[in-house]
């Protein structure tokens, strides 16, 4: 019986890494309001409001937690919204390739929430676990890989 369950865990995983490899080139969107801005381009993200928002503010800041840029995206319904930040400053410099934070905050009866912010990385290799299952995910500019569970949206190539 255990070697029945060992095959088919190895099975499963082997499944997972192959799964996995077909995302090298892809940007994944994971669960983290840090993310990657390339050379050339912006950065984008998406937040999930649990309720209407009367007026959402998007912040980026850079690594030292500097204002860079704020922008407005007006009033904004319950559900996903997707962030596009064009990587210029507040000048429309276009800043140098690195990582930057999207924060979001807005209005709710009157008041000022933050809310969470998942931002798009691009995968740059696949790893597998030490046996436990995990299939490891190493994005571009992170220093430590994100697991595969945790990715939620596969973007474009």
């Amino acid at each position: 019986m255990n070697e029945q369950f060992g095959s088919l865990n190895s099975a499963m995983t082997s499944n997972q890494a192959l799964q996995a490899s077909s995302l090298v080139g892809r940007d994944v969107l994971i669960p983290s309001s840090t993310g990657v801005k390339q050379a050339e381009g912006g950065m984008a993200g998406v937040v999930k409001l649990p309720q209407a928002l009367d007026n959402m503010m998007v912040r980026v800041e850079n690594e030292q937690g500097q204002l860079i840029k704020t922008f407005d995206m007006g009033a904004k319904p319950p559900g996903e919204h997707r962030l596009e930040w064009d990587g210029t400053d507040e000048r429309g410099n276009v800043l140098p390739e690195g990582r930057y934070q999207l924060k979001v905050a807005g209005l709710v009866d009157g008041e000022s929430r933050e809310f969470d912010v998942s931002t798009y990385a691009n995968v740059n290799s696949v790893l597998l676990g030490n046996g436990d299952g995990n299939v490891m995910l190493n994005l571009a500019g992170f220093d430590s890989p994100f697991k595969l569970a945790e990715v939620l949206e596969v973007g474009k190539v």
